[in-house]
């Protein structure tokens, strides 16, 4: 093939054991040399048995990632002729570069949600919060388990819930929450959210409106403080000492107080108990 770069390109991006189609797999990376214009309009695709044959797939994979991108308009069927990228896709790079130049300004709200959600840079290694060990992760065993239990998975587990998550996840976690940490709650009371930052960026949009105050603890955790600023929260710094949050009188009544009490983060401190009923009845007369 005159294209060869193309297999040489996606050989080594086909990932055949982490559960993913291999035609979306393709998909997405031929998708994604459009996109870049390393494909420019008209250029011609490998036939559909010639990329099966070298990139050792079955021909049907190939033709689905083609049928899938055609239909979203990225390639064109010419016949007798071969696949080839539409002629929308000719505008040069500088074009592209030009028109984002010139792309509408982000709404203030839209400013806060980008300022907050850039990752941290230069902090790899051990002892790095929200950083796992991700080489020793069982990836392999994890991928078994996902498509076992896909398979056996009920129809209707793929449909919209409105119960807060799996009934029998919310019960296996009342359960472990009470034997764990001595915390009393019903199945319904718990809501299966993606992960920590989703759930403080529900909390801030559901328990307080933009322009309400909020104390957060100072030290404390960076996330926590993103969530609230992007929900439009007036963000208050509340010292810690060694117990913990410290009640400032002179700061503006809260909406709401966040606070880690068990293990305060970073430091590790943890509230001592006439603290924790100074801050329930500072509560009482503030937030409710």
């Amino acid at each position: 093939m005159d294209n060869d770069w193309i297999v040489d390109y996606l050989r080594p991006r086909l990932a055949r054991d982490n559960g993913e189609h291999l035609s979306r797999q393709l998909y997405r990376q031929l998708r994604e040399l459009i996109g870049q214009r390393r494909l420019a309009g008209g250029s011609v695709l490998p036939a559909s048995r010639a990329l099966a044959r070298a990139m050792q797939l079955g021909r049907n994979t190939v033709l689905s990632a083609y049928d899938q991108l055609a239909a979203e308009g990225y390639l064109e069927s010419r016949h007798g002729s071969g696949t080839y990228v539409c002629d929308v896709f000719t505008n040069s790079t500088s074009q592209t570069s030009h028109s984002t130049a010139h792309a509408r300004p982000l709404s203030q709200r839209g400013q806060r949600l980008t300022a907050s959600s850039r990752l941290p840079v230069r902090k790899l290694g051990a002892f790095v919060p929200g950083l796992p060990e991700l080489e020793l992760f069982p990836h392999k065993a994890w991928q078994q388990c996902l498509a076992r239990q896909q398979r056996s998975a009920p129809l209707e587990w793929l449909h919209y819930q409105h119960q807060g998550g799996l009934p029998a996840l919310q019960s296996a976690l009342s359960q472990y929450l009470y034997l764990t940490r001595s915390v009393r709650c019903e199945p319904e009371q718990i809501i299966i959210v993606p992960g920590a930052q989703n759930a403080l960026t529900l909390l801030a949009q559901l328990l307080a409106d933009p322009g309400d105050a909020i104390w957060l603890e100072e030290p404390g955790y960076a996330g926590a403080q993103a969530a609230m600023q992007a929900a439009g929260l007036r963000c208050q710094a509340i010292r810690v000492d060694e117990q913990g949050l410290r009640p400032d009188p002179e700061a503006a009544p809260p909406r709401i107080i966040y606070v880690t009490p068990a293990h305060q983060y970073p430091t590790g401190a943890v509230m001592a108990l006439p603290r924790r009923l100074e801050l329930l009845a500072h509560a009482r007369r503030h937030c409710s």
